[in-house]
């Protein structure tokens, strides 16, 4: 999600066509301005889906396929990526900040299934974010009402790019069955857009949605 977001921030579009079938790339065609010592020479495979020599973005995003994103990402520097994760929202379970390495892309960091519902509410609410509050009222005995925390709502990204975010993860839940990785997420009759994940071994499942109204994530796995 966060390389498609900086992608769109970037001046590219969704139906640019990317190498969907480049495996390795050296350390040095990696741009990591704020910490230039995580580049390192990178080699990955598509899980989900299927490559394709040329696929566009959008294509890319609904059928999962890991090696488009490597190549979006290399053309990018891995630090604004890593910069819009933390202002929508993304969080890691111990508080560490995220790291700007290529193997972040397919989702290294160790990020919580929470913080991934805030980052797709993010989107949810055309790129406003807002903190996670867990109370919604609270009164004492004799009714008068308690303050809660605020949720600190907050414009993190442009409403255009949120919104083309949002409609290439629309395809993502789409209609047919073997390519559209979030098929099984659609709800008829509401509009709804997501992203799968899958790591190695599949010992990790995710699948993170939303609908104009509702954000959630869910997380299966072993850790």
């Amino acid at each position: 999600i966060f390389t498609l977001i900086e992608w769109l921030r970037d001046g590219n579009a969704l139906y640019d066509v990317v190498d969907g079938d480049k495996e390795s790339y050296p350390r040095d065609t990696w741009e990591i301005s704020c910490a230039p010592e995580w580049a390192a020479d990178y080699e990955a495979n598509n899980l989900e889906g299927f490559g394709a020599d040329e696929m566009p973005v959008i294509d890319a995003t609904r059928m999962s396929v890991n090696l488009a994103y490597v190549e979006m990402a290399n053309q990018l520097d891995l630090c604004d990526i890593r910069d819009v994760a933390t202002r929508m929202g993304a969080r890691t379970g111990g508080g560490e900040p995220l790291t700007p390495n290529p193997a972040m892309v397919l989702g290294t960091n160790l990020l919580t299934p929470l913080s991934m519902a805030n980052v797709v509410a993010t989107l949810s609410a055309q790129g406003v974010r807002c903190d996670p509050v867990a109370i919604t009222e609270a009164t004492t005995r004799d009714g008068e009402t308690i303050d809660v925390p605020p949720a600190n709502c907050t414009r993190v990204l442009e409403e255009d790019i949120a919104a083309g975010a949002t409609h290439a993860l629309e395809a993502v839940v789409g209609d047919n069955p073997y390519e559209d990785t979030g098929y099984f997420a659609d709800i008829p009759g509401r509009d709804v857009a997501g992203k799968t994940g899958t790591t190695n071994q599949h010992a990790n499942a995710w699948f993170v949605g939303y609908t104009p109204e509702l954000a959630a994530a869910v997380w299966v796995g072993h850790q």
